[in-house]
């Protein structure tokens, strides 16, 4: 931080963006242990970037004030002290993901039983990132985030020289789940290609519900630059009930285990709704048809699009009657 301006790190002047980003990039965090206090920092700047603000002048009175308040807390977190050491006994790791339109994260905790059945929770990694500049939908965000946490446990693994008995991730999204249990080709490609990453790394089987209320992850996906930072955050400390016994962690619900069922009924949904926009966009010319008339050709210079026009014919074929059919081919030959 030697580099930034003493009135930027006291946080009594507002910075500019070039004062922000060096100050930001200033914290030395390679683990991700502060990923809830530096979110904050970076989806202001994203924020400012996105307002087109020059880099030689004051960010404006909004960003500049979450900005001064973030900074003033740089002195606690030169203050904060964590615990690396790691327990003796049997050693799993838990993988907390979530997302938010602004951000999304995960962390990674070892859980250690030792021969006298104690448990200890003990954060190893974690890691937040804004979100694109074009916005994506919370579903596809919380799978960027179960991405990032399948990555970033298998880096531990690979690193760590602790024998990993059981590796469990834990994400907030029915949706995630709901894609993660089942064949990763019905879905687009920047899904597909998502769930085949993670199917390499991962199994089904390894993933579980937690609800919102207890994923520390959480905590790293929205910005707040009057969080104050304490070793006793759960971000540092894990969730609760990872210290109590297996049958009392959080359990889905029957209907989140008919996950299937839920996949098919939004799968029906967006058929009808296609067919309603098809209705709204060609009703005349599908009643002509429906009920045996013609239906004029559209010219080359039709401003319907391929897909509109191939999205016609199959809702004709579909909803005309057999006779009606019939009668179109008898007239072509």
């Amino acid at each position: 931080m030697n580099r930034v301006p003493k009135e930027v790190r006291e946080g009594t002047r507002t910075p500019t963006k070039r004062e922000a980003l060096s100050a930001v990039m200033s914290v030395y965090d390679p683990l991700g242990l502060l990923s809830p206090y530096t979110i904050t920092a970076k989806v202001t700047l994203q924020q400012s970037w996105r307002k087109q603000a020059p880099w030689d002048e004051p960010l404006d009175l909004e960003d500049g004030g979450i900005f001064i308040e973030w900074a003033r807390g740089l002195a606690a977190v030169a203050a904060l002290q964590l615990e690396r050491c790691y327990a003796v006994g049997r050693h799993e790791l838990h993988a907390f993901t979530d997302a938010s339109e602004s951000a999304y994260a995960t962390a990674i905790y070892l859980r250690t039983t030792d021969a006298s059945g104690t448990v200890t929770v003990a954060l190893v990694a974690g890691k937040a990132k804004v979100a694109p500049l074009r916005q994506q939908s919370i579903p596809r965000m919380e799978l960027q985030a179960a991405l990032i946490g399948a990555r970033l446990a298998a880096t531990i693994i690979a690193e760590q020289r602790l024998t990993i008995e059981r590796v469990v991730f834990w994400t907030d999204s029915r949706t995630v789940l709901a894609w993660i249990r089942n064949d990763a080709k019905r879905y687009t490609p920047f899904v597909a290609h998502r769930l085949g990453e993670i199917a390499e790394i991962t199994r089904p089987e390894q993933w579980r519900w937690v609800p919102t209320a207890a994923n520390p992850a959480d905590d790293a996906t929205r910005a707040d630059s009057a969080r104050q930072i304490s070793t006793t955050d759960r971000w540092f400390t894990g969730p609760d009930f990872l210290r109590l016994p297996e049958d009392q962690w959080p359990q889905e619900t029957c209907r989140d285990k008919d996950s299937q069922l839920e996949v098919r009924h939004i799968e029906r949904a967006e058929h009808l709704w296609f067919r309603k926009c098809q209705m709204d966009s060609f009703a005349e010319e599908i009643d002509i048809l429906r009920y045996g008339g013609g239906c004029q050709r559209r010219a080359a210079s039709s401003t319907s699009t391929p897909s509109s026009r191939t999205a016609y014919s199959g809702c004709v074929a579909a909803s005309t009657p057999r006779r009606c059919r019939t009668r179109r081919r008898g007239r072509s030959s």
